[in-house]
Parts: structure tokens; sequence; C-alpha cells
């Protein structure tokens, strides 16, 4: 039996907690805690399900006093006035929040019962499942085989600790077996060496933050290229550009297009923050394309290092297709998120080894609870 095997035979036996939740929603017992766009999704999912929740547990002074689709929102301290038992319902998650550390902390304000979102989607999985790398047990155990061969590329003990540390998250819900993230994004000691003959691929670059973390380490560089498809945050981006020396900034090219495998136009859920992605429901069009189609043949005969970072919320997969001549030819240096997609933890090595078997695969966890989980693909 592999380790591989062995995560998902243990992971096999009933979740007691899921049980316990199941029997507060039965119960009418139930608050919601944070009234973003999380909470909203969830509340509307549970009323469809004649699921009314006591209320809105949001510390937010503005919400405070309104509702949200009829269910009063109130401060967390509201809870100490509920008489009867009741579970709290945590509906945020971010790299920078630890859920165990949130259940203690609540633990000691007097709340007993206190469960992720995610447990209540493991509970009502059709209405609240694939989301991000999470899915029902069925359907990512169809991928055992690969996920069996992914894990099979990754020779350091590290990563292989990470790599079972989340498939056993995704299968259990087990938040303990996650450790705190690094916070140490895309240039990890260790891991990235990038010399001074380089050309650096933002795909995702926000308002510019990794593009200023890759400044700050590298003072000598070929060109920076970095892509940002979010309207309000390419203005960021754009203002980050305008704020560099001259002669930094004449190396500095930024895009206002998503990437994809090839040229495109998609609708875009543009929120103007970290999380807009592409959506078949998106409020603007974005242009994509694939960096193969505009860079390989300028870079066809460059001889120095490539290194393509890709945070672009599930359009990985994709994106990896469109740049598949800078990977095979031209042994690109590779950061990609794995957390976006339910199988990407094991496609998106098994794609990139298929094109290339010229890398040695590491994983590092940035953030917390299995966000910012990153591929690193170094040539050998």
């Amino acid at each position: 039996m592999t380790a591989v095997d062995k995560i998902i035979e243990e992971a096999g036996s009933a979740n007691k907690r899921i049980e316990a939740l199941s029997g507060f929603c039965n119960n009418g017992g139930i608050v919601l805690y944070g009234a973003g766009l999380t909470g909203r999704t969830i509340l509307k999912k549970l009323q469809e399900r004649n699921i009314q929740p006591l209320f809105i547990a949001d510390d937010t002074p503005a919400k405070q006093g309104t509702n949200m689709e009829g269910v009063a929102i109130k401060p967390l301290s509201s809870t100490a006035e509920i008489q009867q038992p009741y579970a709290l319902i945590v509906t945020m998650m971010n790299p920078d929040m630890n859920f165990s550390s949130l259940k203690t902390q609540l633990h000691a304000k007097g709340i007993e019962h206190v469960f992720s979102f995610l447990e209540l989607s493991f509970l009502f999985p059709a209405d609240l499942l694939p989301y991000f790398h999470f899915d029902v047990k069925e359907n990512l155990l169809k991928d055992r085989a690969d996920i069996n061969s992914s894990f099979a590329l990754f020779t350091e003990a590290q990563s292989q600790e990470i790599f079972l540390n989340n498939l056993k998250f995704r299968l259990s819900l087990d938040f303990d077996c996650i450790k705190t993230g690094d916070k140490d994004e895309y240039f990890p000691a260790g891991v990235t060496n990038i010399p001074d003959e380089s050309v650096f691929f933002d795909c995702g670059a926000f308002d510019g933050d990794t593009v200023k973390s890759f400044l700050a380490r590298k003072k000598n560089f070929d060109q920076v290229f970095a892509f940002e498809p979010d309207p309000a945050n390419f203005n960021k981006l754009l203002l980050f550009g305008a704020g560099l020396e001259k002669a930094v900034s004449e190396k500095v090219h930024v895009f206002n297009h998503g990437l994809g495998a090839a040229h495109g136009f998609l609708r875009f859920n543009s929120l103007n923050n970290m999380a807009s992605a592409i959506s078949d429901d998106g409020n603007v069009v974005i242009q994509t394309m694939g960096l193969d189609e505009f860079f390989y043949p300028m870079l066809k005969d460059y001889t120095g290092r490539i290194f393509i970072k890709m945070d672009i919320e599930g359009a990985e997969p994709q994106a990896l297709i469109g740049c598949k001549k800078l990977i095979s030819e031209k042994n690109a240096s590779l950061a990609i998120s794995i957390y976006h997609n339910p199988n990407d933890l094991w496609h998106i090595p098994l794609y990139i080894h298929s094109i290339n078997s010229n890398y040695r695969f590491l994983l590092r966890q940035h953030g917390n609870d299995s966000m910012d989980l990153v591929l690193y693909a170094i040539p050998e």
C-alpha cells in the first residue's frame, strides 16, 4: 500500500463533526459568522433547503442592523443571548486566517460548537461543491491512479509531507493536519534561484506585490512581464510601475490581459481584489493570450533563465498549455498555484512532466488552511 493509498483508506471513516452539524441544521440552531460573498452564497443555499439561520454574526459596524436575504446581521457578541444549543458556522476563508486558532478564540468567548463552512459543504455537496480545491470524495478518488503518479514525482521529504497532508485535509477536513503557512511566497529560500540574466513573467500580478518582491531580490534582471485582467487591479499595477525608478521601469511591462491556451475573449468577474476570476457570469469581458504565441518568438534564442509565476484563480491549466514551448524548449522555472481546482495537485505536475521530464518538483504551503499552495518546477 502506498502512502497515498493509506491516506485514502484512513479518510473513509465517518466524520462525527459533520454528523453533529447536520443535527444543528435540522433543529434550526445555526448562526453564520461573516456577511461577505461566501456568507451570502451559503445563506441562499440553506434557504433553498428551508434552513433559516438564527442570524448572521459580523463585527463590521456598517453591516450591523441591516440584513442579508432577510436575515438580521448582528455583532458576534449577540450569540450570548441565544438560549438553545446552536452551531456557529464560519463563512470566511483566506490565506491569513487559521481556522483552528479562530475556533480556539471563539471557544474562549463561550461559543462551544464552531464549524467551518467547508464542513457544511461536505454536508450539502450538491449545493456547495466543488469549491476551490475541495470536492466530494468520490470525484477526487476517480483520480486515484493520477494522485499516486503525481506523488511519485516529489522526492523531497518536505514536499511529500505537504502533498499527503493536503490530500488528507481535502478528504477528511482535519484542519489540524495542515501546518501554518510560511508566507515566503514565490521566492522561498533554497527553492528558487534566479540569476541576473532572467526574464520574469508574473501571471496574476494583482497590484504589483509579487513584482515588488522580485525587484527586492533582483537588482539586475533583463525583463519583467506582468499580467492583470481586473481593470481596478490593473490601475493599481500601473501606479506601481509609475513609481519605479526610470532605469527599472523601462524593463517592466504590464498587460491588462488574462492568460489562457491562446488569444481569446472571456467573461471575467471583476471584484477589484485578489479573488477576481474568469467566470461565465462575469461582469466584464477580458482578452486572454497564450505566452508562447507572443513571447516564444522573442525568447527563442534567449540564453538566460525564464521564470513564470501563475496565480490566476483556476485558469492555470489552460495557461500552462499556452506556454508549452517555454516549458518544453526553454526549461522555464515555474511557480504555479495549485489550490484553485480540485485536481490541480496531481494534474498540473503530471502535465508539466509529460512535456518536459527535466524538472524537480517541490511543494510549499504559503497560506493557512491549505490556501496558497504552490508547485515549484525547477529544471535539473
